[in-house]
């Protein structure tokens, strides 16, 4: 006695389109949140020469890549600590801001993508 899958190697494409798209759905979403948190902090951060506020980077997510990097201070890393920690929150505020944007947009993101 035996059985015989008809259609296994259609059901394996199914599962990587979707598992492609969830992918590319979710790396959207961590970009569009990176820009959110991004964006907040050049509002957010103090300015007195301009330096930090030029210092400010967003990388994105990209490829296989799931995470998104926003960043100050460069060479005056230091600097933008010091400010960060005794002045203003001017990074931490915008990202925590976008934690619960960020969740319900993932969980929709999967939703849609396995429609």
């Amino acid at each position: 006695m035996s059985v015989k899958l008809i259609g296994l190697e259609r059901v394996k494409q199914a599962l990587t389109r979707r598992t492609v798209r969830v992918n590319a759905n979710l790396r959207d979403v961590v970009n569009e949140t990176a820009e959110l948190i991004f964006n907040e902090s050049q509002r957010e951060v103090l300015v007195d020469t301009g330096n930090l506020k030029a210092s400010g980077r967003l990388e994105y997510a990209r490829g296989d890549n799931m995470t998104a990097e926003v960043t100050y201070g460069g060479t005056a890393a230091g600097y933008a600590l010091i400010v960060h920690e005794l002045h203003k929150k001017y990074l931490e505020e915008p990202a925590r801001a976008a934690l619960a944007r960020f969740e319900e947009m993932t969980k929709k993101s999967v939703r849609d993508s396995l429609k």
